[in-house]
């Protein structure tokens, strides 16, 4: 038996990417997961490794017309009005007390325009974090006509390439967003140093507001969007070859762990 280490997505999250460096053939997406086991000085313990580039989004774009249809039919034809539609995808509650699901909810949900649809991609593990909260919040919104709660829907790409706005914390739904170099949104909730955190490297792509500002969020948002391709189309392009690399064939990644195997 061999332990293939297959990450699901990418985040800046170390304190469990470190781990995957012990495994015996670790997937890598491309050359900042390299540099983030560097940065955690775990690098050196890798057996083999495999770059294998974004082969989850290539196997979204070779099915592309199935699950378009399946998201249209199963998430977005429940929205009232077809209108511009946010992406709130917030983490779960970490090591590191990551998630803003608990402390933002009522300023994105209570202030959501009635002119955007939101939907809210609920990580599997929020329920366990504070399952009284997370019903009472569910309770609360799920019958607004422009608010959709999915809950154990793990399909991410679809959803993505359907919504026009994200706003997230240190998910990794974050950088599968890049794909699309839509404009982006970032909840810093404990109010870290984004420009010199390793642990932030995503927030540089989009707009990053803290606490004190969750309840102008929407006014955030109005304000920037005219201006989002100019001040961050670029850089986001580079983060996502920088995160994922060139496209590879899955001839050539299976080749390349078969290889790893021997």
């Amino acid at each position: 038996l061999r332990h293939v280490h297959c990450p699901h997505g990418f985040s800046d999250k170390g304190f469990y990417l470190k781990k995957c460096a012990n495994e015996d053939i670790v997937l890598i997406y491309g050359q900042n997961m390299i540099d983030l086991l560097k940065h955690h000085a775990v690098f050196e313990n890798l057996n083999q490794y495999v770059i294998t580039g974004n082969y989850r989004l290539s196997f979204f774009n070779q099915h592309r017309k199935f699950y378009d249809e399946l998201v249209s039919r199963e998430v977005f034809s429940h929205f009232a009005k077809h209108q511009k539609t946010i992406l709130y995808a917030p983490t779960w509650m970490d090591l590191e007390d990551s998630s803003t699901f608990f402390e933002a909810y009522n300023y994105l949900l209570d202030n959501l325009p009635s002119d955007y649809n939101m939907i809210v991609k609920l990580h599997p593990r929020l329920e366990l974090d504070d399952t009284a909260q997370y019903y009472h919040i569910v309770g609360k919104y799920e019958g607004r006509p422009n608010i959709i709660f999915l809950k154990d829907f793990p399909l991410v790409y679809p959803l993505l390439a359907h919504s026009d706005i994200y706003i997230g914390d240190t998910s990794s739904v974050g950088y599968d967003f890049l794909a699309f170099n839509k404009p982006m949104f970032f909840l810093n909730k404990q109010r870290r140093d984004s420009k010199n955190d390793r642990g932030l490297y995503l927030f540089r792509c989009g707009i990053e507001i803290k606490p004190d500002a969750y309840p102008l969020i929407y006014r955030f948002l109005d304000a920037n969007l005219p201006t989002d391709q100019e001040r961050f189309g670029e850089i986001r392009k580079e983060v996502y070859e920088y995160t994922f690399g060139r496209e590879r064939s899955f001839a050539e990644i299976k080749a390349d762990i078969v290889a790893a195997i021997r």
